[in-house]
């Protein structure tokens, strides 16, 4: 019997066949009773598979489809209505959102940080910054252990708002508490910096993020150009084009390529909107033919780095 064993696992592949490469192991088998039990993957519980289909419909936008997912789920627990509050972030449904976690409090359940971390953001994208506040008041007198999404959702709000103050506030505490900033708390603070209508502070932010080893991505400086051509008529045509020589010395100093998103913001800058006459137009008059000049410019350069073009930009 014992060579009738070894002979099958000299033949056997695959999981078994590793088996048999290990003397101890065969013998222990061989003199057994019981054959090995091998590992298999692991089953996800149901209510976790359903949590996850929620979130994945959520990514797609399908908000029809991951209510009906959740609506099924009998006996709703937390990480169920985590799911469901992340697809209606995601599905841009941010007023039922809201209604989803008053219900979870309803239900008696206790919400986690990932559940005030998702309901900050849901207010910041309805503007309401003081029920975000409200929020993360809430959460640090029930002493609910915070992520760094309620941080940055926080600063969102306060940033759509163009609370530009309490939006520095809130990094300043945060980094006083010990908590190590992101790109993404600063990218919500230079759009801040637009809404309150200070493209400087836009530009300053820049250099906060590279004294503080955080280097700017392009996202970064689309949006404090974003902010100065938002602005460029109260700051006037002189202080607006050195803010924009600025951003571009400082993108080059460092090494960061532009992208379309980036030189569709410049084009806008030079005119573009009003050379179209398209719905991005203000109505106002041609650019001068230096701007002119300079779109052409920039879209040989564009051209050359191949950078792929906007709605915006084919049509110059």
């Amino acid at each position: 019997m014992l060579g009738v064993r070894l002979g099958r696992l000299s033949s056997c592949s695959g999981q078994a066949g590793r088996w048999c490469r290990n003397p101890v192991a065969v013998t222990r088998w061989a003199t057994s009773s019981t054959p090995p039990k091998y590992s298999r993957k692991k089953q996800v519980p149901e209510e976790e598979q359903q949590a996850v289909n929620i979130r994945l419909l959520g990514k797609a936008g399908k908000w029809r489809r991951a209510v009906q997912v959740f609506n099924r789920i009998p006996n709703k627990n937390v990480n169920n209505f985590n799911a469901i509050l992340s697809a209606a972030e995601k599905c841009r449904r941010y007023k039922k959102g809201l209604e989803l976690f008053a219900e979870m409090k309803c239900l008696c359940l206790t919400p986690t940080g990932t559940s005030y971390a998702t309901t900050i953001s849901l207010r910041a994208h309805r503007r309401h910054y003081e029920g975000a506040r409200r929020l993360w008041d809430e959460m640090s007198a029930k002493d609910i252990p915070s992520t760094p999404a309620c941080l940055s959702g926080l600063l969102l709000a306060a940033a759509m708002a163009g609370r530009l103050s309490d939006a520095e506030h809130h990094m300043e505490q945060a980094v006083r508490s010990g908590k190590q900033l992101s790109r993404g708390d600063y990218g919500c603070l230079i759009k801040a910096c637009e809404v309150a209508r200070d493209p400087e502070r836009g530009v300053d932010i820049l250099r906060t993020m590279h004294s503080n080893g955080l280097r700017p991505h392009v996202e970064d400086y689309t949006a404090a150009l974003t902010a100065i051509r938002a602005n460029a008529v109260g700051k006037g045509a002189k202080v607006t084009r050195q803010l924009h020589l600025t951003v571009s010395g400082m993108m080059q100093l460092h090494g960061v390529t532009r992208n379309k998103h980036f030189l569709e913001e410049e084009a806008l800058l030079l005119g573009a909107g009003r050379l179209c006459g398209t719905q991005f137009g203000d109505g106002k008059a041609l650019p001068t033919p230096a701007a002119v000049k300079a779109l052409r410019s920039l879209l040989r350069e564009a051209a050359v780095a191949g950078i792929a073009r906007t709605h915006l930009l084919r049509q110059l």
